[in-house]
Protein backbone atom coordinates (compact mmCIF):
# COMPACT_ATOMS: atom_id res chain seq x y z
CA UNK A 1 0.00 0.00 0.00
CA UNK A 2 1.41 3.40 -0.92
CA UNK A 3 0.48 6.82 0.32
CA UNK A 4 0.60 9.93 -1.77
CA UNK A 5 0.88 13.34 -0.29
CA UNK A 6 -1.71 15.83 -1.42
CA UNK A 7 -0.70 19.44 -1.66
CA UNK A 8 -3.50 21.96 -1.16
CA UNK A 9 -3.12 25.68 -1.45
CA UNK A 10 -3.27 27.49 1.89
CA UNK A 11 -6.53 29.16 0.85
CA UNK A 12 -8.20 25.78 0.33
CA UNK A 13 -7.08 24.55 3.73
CA UNK A 14 -8.38 27.66 5.45
CA UNK A 15 -11.67 27.46 3.56
CA UNK A 16 -12.18 23.82 4.58
CA UNK A 17 -11.36 24.66 8.20
CA UNK A 18 -13.83 27.58 8.17
CA UNK A 19 -16.62 25.45 6.67
CA UNK A 20 -16.06 22.82 9.35
CA UNK A 21 -16.04 25.41 12.16
CA UNK A 22 -19.31 27.17 11.24
CA UNK A 23 -21.67 24.38 12.40
CA UNK A 24 -19.70 24.00 15.63
CA UNK A 25 -20.08 27.68 16.54
CA UNK A 26 -23.78 27.59 15.67
CA UNK A 27 -24.32 24.62 17.98
CA UNK A 28 -22.44 26.35 20.78
CA UNK A 29 -24.59 29.47 20.48
CA UNK A 30 -27.96 27.71 20.25
CA UNK A 31 -27.83 25.72 23.48
CA UNK A 32 -30.54 27.97 24.99
CA UNK A 33 -28.71 28.22 28.30
CA UNK A 34 -27.84 31.90 27.93
CA UNK A 35 -28.62 33.82 31.09
CA UNK A 36 -27.40 37.17 29.80
CA UNK A 37 -29.85 39.96 30.61
CA UNK A 38 -31.14 41.70 27.49
CA UNK A 39 -33.53 44.57 26.80
CA UNK A 40 -36.60 43.92 24.65
CA UNK A 41 -38.36 46.88 23.07
CA UNK A 42 -42.12 46.56 22.54
CA UNK A 43 -44.37 49.12 20.87
CA UNK A 44 -47.94 49.24 22.15
CA UNK A 45 -49.14 50.34 18.69
CA UNK A 46 -46.51 50.47 15.99
CA UNK A 47 -48.67 52.23 13.37
CA UNK A 48 -51.06 55.18 13.33
CA UNK A 49 -53.41 56.31 10.57
CA UNK A 50 -54.02 60.06 10.53
CA UNK A 51 -56.73 59.68 7.93
CA UNK A 52 -57.18 62.64 5.60
CA UNK A 53 -55.06 65.62 6.57
CA UNK A 54 -55.34 69.05 4.99
CA UNK A 55 -52.22 70.22 3.20
CA UNK A 56 -50.01 72.22 5.53
CA UNK A 57 -51.75 70.95 8.69
CA UNK A 58 -49.48 69.76 11.48
CA UNK A 59 -50.37 66.47 13.08
CA UNK A 60 -48.76 64.59 15.94
CA UNK A 61 -49.05 61.21 17.56
CA UNK A 62 -47.26 59.75 20.55
CA UNK A 63 -46.08 56.17 20.27
CA UNK A 64 -45.74 54.31 23.55
CA UNK A 65 -42.87 51.89 23.85
CA UNK A 66 -41.77 49.86 26.82
CA UNK A 67 -38.97 47.58 27.83
CA UNK A 68 -40.15 44.04 28.52
CA UNK A 69 -36.62 42.73 28.87
CA UNK A 70 -34.54 42.30 31.97
CA UNK A 71 -31.81 44.84 31.19
CA UNK A 72 -31.75 48.59 30.67
CA UNK A 73 -33.13 49.72 27.30
CA UNK A 74 -31.16 52.65 25.92
CA UNK A 75 -32.53 54.46 22.88
CA UNK A 76 -29.66 56.35 21.31
CA UNK A 77 -31.66 57.95 18.48
CA UNK A 78 -34.91 57.70 16.59
CA UNK A 79 -35.97 58.70 13.09
CA UNK A 80 -39.30 58.70 11.32
CA UNK A 81 -39.89 57.63 7.75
Amino acid sequence: MSFRSIKLPLFSVLLLWLLAAIPLTAMAQSDGASTEAKPRIVAVNDTHDFGEVAEGAKVTHTFTIRNEGDAELRIIGAKGT
